[in-house]
């Protein structure tokens, strides 16, 4: 118990590392750019995180869940290494060709390509990044997660303070060009550290991808719609409002990333050994050690959204510009948001590990349609403030229906 304790403390300061890079990008583009700018990144970050949790989906996740009955672990993961390295680059180059005949065609102009294409590369080194760093969680190695995320960070703010101080433009082509620049070298130096590199026969790498599918293409599924109910109110917003408002919305989200760092840090630590503990039959302990989790989690949730309240206003008034003042109002809303989303996670990881993703993603589907519904009424009728009482919603509706589902399957157990 002790050695997990430590590593969950190794996990939660790692996601504090790369909540304080994302942070630093975000204050530095508010301060130092329009909200269009910074409304333009909150985007192109939206959709990174959009591949990075198909990815996870289809590779990360599998891999942490059915890593246990594997008889050699590195050469499983190593398999699985190899067929995301395959399947992105036949995904990105398809997509290069048809953004670039685009933009020959006049259908998109040139900001938009060299954007798009930043972006793109910065999905690649985001998955490569986020793959080394699930190996060593599976490897039961969080500490070293930690080191090449210190790395990544001090890349970050490097690129940063060069930037600044060579009087480069600060704005969303730049920031997101920063944020991959960061991935690509702290997951090439947690690749050498992994040791993962060796021959493997290519019939290793298409069975496990093909073992995984079935589940996967659940998984895949779940994320997408999930993230089509977490990520709307940017799509939203962008279509009956404005990248400004996007921007007032992800500045109000920034007050409470260390929930964010805290809750992501735990389920990276814990879901292997839950897979373990499922492995072993274990599903009492499975279950105490979730609940202890989330209790833990929610605990969190409360202190900071109780500090963030009585600081909010001080805070706002010294460090952000005067067309951000009014952000106040919409931090409570996302202390709703970020307080259902860890019911949600909780119980969706539950589920995850008894291998059942195709519930998770029907009860996904079914709630994002109703969020991005609703979402759509409610910006219209409350503009950046409905946008996410919508979410809010939308989530509490989700941790309902797959607490009901997991219990229902415990019962069944």
């Amino acid at each position: 118990m002790k050695a997990v304790r430590k590593d969950a403390v190794y996990g939660i300061l790692d996601q504090g590392l790369i909540s304080l890079s994302n942070l630093g990008i975000g204050f530095l583009l508010i301060k130092l750019t329009n909200k269009e700018s910074y409304g333009m990144y909150g985007v192109g970050f939206s959709v990174i995180l959009l591949c990075v949790g198909v990815i996870n989906s289809l590779i990360t996740t599998q891999m942490a869940v059915f890593s246990p009955e594997k008889p050699d672990k590195k050469i499983y993961c190593l398999s699985m290494f190899f067929a995301q390295c395959i399947i992105l680059s036949f995904i990105w180059l398809v997509f290069a060709i048809l953004i670039s005949a685009l933009h020959c065609a006049n259908f998109v102009n040139a900001d938009i390509f060299i954007y798009s294409l930043i972006v793109s590369v910065s999905v690649l080194t985001a998955t490569f990044h986020e793959f080394v760093r699930r190996y060593f969680y599976v490897a039961l190695k969080p500490v070293r997660v930690l080191q090449i995320d210190i790395i990544n960070s001090v890349v970050i703010f490097l690129a940063l303070f060069f930037a600044i101080y060579l009087k480069i433009s600060l704005s969303h082509r730049t920031a997101i060009g920063i944020y991959g620049c960061g991935a690509f070298v702290a997951g090439l130096a947690g690749l050498m550290l992994a040791g993962l590199i060796k021959k493997i026969k290519l019939i290793d790498i298409f069975s496990s991808i093909s073992e995984c599918w079935q589940h996967s293409q659940w998984a895949i599924g779940g994320t997408i719609v999930s993230w089509m109910q977490t990520q709307g109110y940017v799509a939203m917003l962008s279509i009956f409002a404005s990248a400004a408002a996007i921007a007032e919305a992800n500045a109000a989200r920034l007050f409470l990333a260390p929930v964010g760092f805290v809750s992501t840090g735990l389920v990276m630590v814990f879901m292997p050994r839950l897979a373990i503990l499922r492995k072993e039959g274990e599903s009492l302990a499975l279950i105490h050690m979730a609940q202890k989790m989330l209790m833990f989690i929610i605990g969190v949730i409360f202190i900071v959204s109780m500090l963030t309240f009585i600081v909010k206003d001080y805070v706002i008034s010294f460090a952000f510009p005067k067309e951000y003042h009014n952000v106040g109002e919409l931090v409570i809303l996302w202390a709703i948001v970020f307080f259902a989303q860890a019911v949600r996670n909780n119980a969706a990881i539950l589920l995850q590990i008894y291998k059942k993703f195709k519930v998770v993603t029907i009860y996904n589907f079914l709630t994002a349609i109703f969020t991005i519904f609703m979402t759509v009424i409610f910006v219209k009728i409350r503009g950046v403030e409905g946008s996410i009482l919508a979410i809010a919603l939308g989530e509490l509706v989700l941790a309902f229906f797959l607490w009901r589902a997991f219990h229902y399957y415990s019962l069944e157990k």
